[in-house]
C-alpha cells in the first residue's frame, strides 16, 4: 500500500480555531471586586462570548494559585478549555487529518506558525 505524499494544493488561510494568550493577571482587590472569568477576559482582551466549563474551574483555580496570575489561557472557539501556568503560547500543536476512502494520512502541525512539523513517510 501507498500514500500519495504530494499532489495538487491550494493555498487556504491560516486560522486556527485552538489560541493560546500569556497573560499576567493583577491580585484582584475588596475595592474592584471581579469573577476570575471576567478577569481573564479583559486581560487577555478575548471575545466577550469566552466561557468555560464547571468541572474545569476548579483546576484552572489551582493553577492560577500556583502560577502567581502568570498563566497561558487556551481558547477554542468560544470556549475557555485550559490554563497553563506560566507562558506557553510559543508551543501550540495540532493534528491534521485526511481521511480518505481507503487510508487515513496524519500531520503534526505548529498552530503558532501554520508550520508542517511531521507527516508520514515512505
Amino acid at each position: 500500500m501507498r500514500v500519495l505524499l504530494g499532489g495538487v494544493s491550494r493555498s487556504v488561510p491560516f486560522e486556527p480555531n485552538v489560541l493560546k494568550t500569556a497573560v499576567s493577571l493583577s491580585e484582584q482587590t475588596l475595592e474592584n471586586p471581579i469573577a476570575k472569568l471576567d478577569h481573564l477576559r479583559r486581560t487577555m482582551d478575548a471575545r466577550s462570548d469566552l466561557r468555560a466549563d464547571l468541572d474545569m474551574l476548579p483546576a484552572d483555580a489551582e493553577v492560577l494559585l500556583a502560577s502567581g496570575g502568570a498563566v497561558t489561557a487556551v481558547a477554542c472557539g468560544d470556549r475557555l478549555i485550559a490554563l497553563e501556568p506560566g507562558d506557553t503560547a510559543s508551543r501550540c500543536y495540532g493534528v491534521a487529518l485526511d481521511l480518505g476512502t481507503t487510508t487515513v494520512v496524519g500531520s503534526l502541525v505548529d498552530l503558532t506558525s501554520g508550520k508542517v512539523l511531521g507527516w508520514p513517510r515512505r
